[in-house]
This record gives structure tokens, sequence and C-alpha cells, in this order.
């Protein structure tokens, strides 16, 4: 039941009028999200860490939970039913080594917490929270970073575009395609 479509009759000024009302599998199935991660954190971070954060977010948010024990291998894998061996998810979209590098960017600005290491003796992943004090968030050097990064695209361009321009006269840059000299 992917779309349930719902039409009702209603009377406006001695006129029926029939009125969908459309329920899908988006509107019912949410998470809160705070809105601090999309007006201010979303353009300081990369995209690893974005989907690193939405997925933790899900999993604690989602579940009414304060912080979660939550694996790598969920992280980069999903989870599955144990009965079924059906997906309820598909992690987050990233590769292990990328996931690793952003939670510990994302720990190291203090936007995650990890509560809990990795239990050897239980073999339960680290437990994660999520930052709910935003003075806690080292929000100087998410700036600086996105600061070095913005510069470094900047020269990168200037650099192609000088490359570009000392292009010596009559070389194949300056010639139309199915022209000749």
């Amino acid at each position: 039941n992917i779309l349930t479509v719902v039409i009702t009759d209603l009377c406006v000024n001695s006129t029926v009028v029939k009125s969908r009302s459309i329920m899908s599998e988006f509107i019912p199935n949410t998470f809160q999200t705070p809105n601090l991660y999309i007006d201010r954190l979303l353009p300081l971070l990369n995209d690893t860490e974005v989907r690193v954060l939405f997925y933790i977010t899900r999993r604690i948010l989602g579940f009414q939970k304060r912080q979660d024990r939550i694996s790598l291998s969920q992280l980069v894998n999903g989870t599955k039913s144990k009965k079924t061996g059906e997906n309820f998810d598909f992690g987050c979209g990233a590769g292990e080594t990328a996931v690793k590098a952003a939670l510990r960017s994302l720990t190291e600005y203090g936007i995650l917490i990890q509560t809990a290491t990795y239990d050897i003796r239980l073999s339960l992943p680290p437990e994660w929270g999520l930052q709910f004090d935003a003075n806690a968030i080292n929000w100087d050097s998410l700036q600086s970073r996105r600061n070095e990064q913005h510069d470094s695209a900047k020269r990168r361009s200037a650099k192609s575009a000088a490359t570009k321009n000392d292009t010596p006269p009559g070389s194949s840059t300056d010639t139309p395609p199915g022209s000749s000299n």
C-alpha cells in the first residue's frame, strides 16, 4: 500500500465538490531533524558527513531515543530483519573509509558524541548521541574548513583558466571542430 487515495464529497455553497486526500508512505513515516542541521550545519559539512549525520539522526530521533548503538556495518550496509532478511534500510550510501572519516570529523567538531565505545566482551557496537547544545559545536573550525575548501576551489579554477589561456595560438583548442588550419 504505497499510495492510498480517499475521495470525499464536500458541499461548498450548495455545490458538491470532490476532495482528494492522498496518504503515502512518506508522511506517516518521518523523523524530526533539528532545524540547526539544515540552517547552519548543512552548508558546512561534506556530502558523507551529512549522510552519516542524517542516518544517525534517523536511528536516534526516529525511534525516540537520546542515543543508540550503531555499528559501522549498519552505517554502510543498513539493517535487515533477522527473521526474513528483508532490508529495513540501506545505510547512508557511503563506503566504510568515508564513513569512518565522517564519524571522526563529526565527533571532532562536536556534532556527534560517542557515548560508549565498541564493547568487545558483549560484541556491542559504539553508542552515538547527537549534540543538542549548539554552543558545544566547534563552529569556528567548521567555518575555517569551509573557507579553506572555498579558497582551494578558487585557486584550482584560476589555475585551470590560466592553463587554458596559455594554450599556444593555432593549437587544437583554438580550432573549431570540423574546420582546418
